[in-house]
């Protein structure tokens, strides 16, 4: 493990799995610091994994309080909300997540699966598409010219990035939701 406090205890052993005993060290831990957000999602985290869903958004509400402006914490509260078949609250979590992060790509991923299980497959393979696209712009901003070059040998770059979406797009319209 690393270094010997409770919190990297509690890391490690969510890590291995052993979620009911990092939940033991996140909360001794809390004890000495009730204020720190981050012990909050991961316990909420932890209890999401343990499938303890109405624990889960506790902690996960009271890590958004202390930070709101932490994306990841709206993922969890969203996937949380969504396996209660609260659809309409995971919505808006995902939703706050992606503007926090607009290239948090499994916050469209999940927004795009709860339109999903709500019958919205129009309104889903939207989502679908804009994940792809934003992964598609996240990887090309990566990249360097050079490396743009060599995949695409043309002048105007823009042209060929949109063709490739389109091209993706068809083969999304293809797919049977």
């Amino acid at each position: 493990m690393r270094e010997n406090n409770l919190y990297n205890k509690g890391i490690d052993l969510f890590n291995a799995g052993r979620l009911e005993e990092s939940l033991k060290y996140f909360k001794e831990e809390l004890k000495k610091d009730e204020d720190n957000y981050y012990l909050y999602y991961w316990i909420g985290l932890a209890y999401r994994h343990l499938e303890d869903f109405d624990k889960a958004i506790k902690y996960t509400k009271k890590s958004i309080d202390l930070n709101p402006k932490v994306e990841f914490s709206y993922l969890n509260l969203g996937i949380c909300l969504q396996l209660q078949d609260n659809f309409k609250e995971a919505i808006e979590a995902f939703n706050i997540a992606i503007k926090i992060n607009n290239y948090l790509t499994t916050a469209y991923n999940s927004l795009g699966l709860t339109y999903k299980k709500m019958g919205n497959f129009k309104k889903a393979l939207e989502i679908y598409t804009k994940a792809i696209e934003v992964l598609f712009d996240n990887m090309c901003n990566n990249l360097s010219e050079n490396q743009i070059r060599k995949l695409v040998p043309h002048e105007d770059v823009d042209s060929e990035k949109i063709y490739a979406l389109h091209k993706i797009e068809d083969l999304l319209d293809s797919i049977k939701l």
